[in-house]
């Protein structure tokens, strides 16, 4: 059983997509179990990416934290772990250039 922690802000924008993705994950791959916790905006700003990256597998971000965490080496590009036919379907999925705004330095 692969058992991943995750770490969002505490509000339903934040958490109740991550929580029922989660869900609808573990149904369809029953040897993986992502747990999520929520933390209010103020404490993620108290406490470093690093520091949470050392505790959590998967980080909802803002993206202004995105440099930091990219320069440390406490996120790594999406690319490493999904296919790209699946990246691409985002892309042309998204409204707009919506996607890019998720990126850093093209990944």
């Amino acid at each position: 059983m692969i058992h991943l922690r995750g770490i969002s802000w505490d509000h339903v924008r934040g958490l109740g997509g991550v929580r029922a993705t989660a869900d609808a994950f573990a149904a369809s791959h029953a040897g993986v179990r992502i747990e999520w916790a929520a933390r209010s905006l103020q404490a993620f700003a108290d406490e470093s990416v690093d520091r949470l990256a050392e505790r959590f597998d998967l980080i909802v971000l803002d993206h202004p934290a995105i440099g930091y965490a990219v320069a440390r080496g406490c996120v790594v590009p999406l690319e490493e772990h999904l296919d790209r036919a699946f990246l691409d379907e985002q892309r042309s999925s998204s409204v707009g250039r919506s996607l890019e705004s998720y990126e850093w330095e093209g990944q």
